[in-house]
This record gives C-alpha cells, sequence and structure tokens, in this order.
C-alpha cells in the first residue's frame, strides 16, 4: 500500500506530465488565476513552510540548518 506521501507525489508527477504549453496559461473554472499561476503558487507556499521550519530551528537551538549543496560535505551533519 502506498503511504500518502507517496500517492500525492505521484498524483502530481502525473498532472504534471500530462500538461501542455497552451494548457499553463488556462484559467480552470472558479480560479482567478491560470494554471501556472496556481503551481508556482504552490511552490510559494511550501518554501513559505520551510522557512517557518528553519525559522523555529534557528530559533531553539541557535544553528542555521544545513542548505544542501552549499557546504563542502552535506552528509556530516545537519547544521552549518
Amino acid at each position: 500500500m502506498l503511504s500518502y506521501h507517496q500517492v500525492v507525489s505521484e498524483k502530481s508527477k502525473q498532472y504534471l506530465n500530462e500538461l501542455t504549453d497552451d494548457m499553463l496559461s488556462e484559467q480552470p473554472d472558479g480560479c482567478d488565476t491560470n494554471r501556472l499561476g496556481l503551481i508556482l503558487g504552490q511552490f510559494r507556499h511550501a518554501y513559505c513552510h520551510i522557512g517557518n521550519v528553519n525559522c523555529v530551528t534557528i530559533i531553539t537551538t541557535g544553528e542555521w540548518p544545513l542548505v544542501a549543496g552549499r557546504a563542502e560535505d552535506f552528509t556530516k551533519d545537519l547544521y552549518e
């Protein structure tokens, strides 16, 4: 049985794989923006949550969470 995360991931991949360039500019019924705006809004929303988690981590630990890709060896520790 697939986990909730796996189900959402698969549904998201299927939706994005079926999109065409023309569909990105279409406005779904009941929405005030087009599909591209909705997709980018979801990325913005996710990054907002990541920022909140990082903020709480910094406040509670006094350390900055590791940013993958910025550190030489990101496997050795969780903090920069």
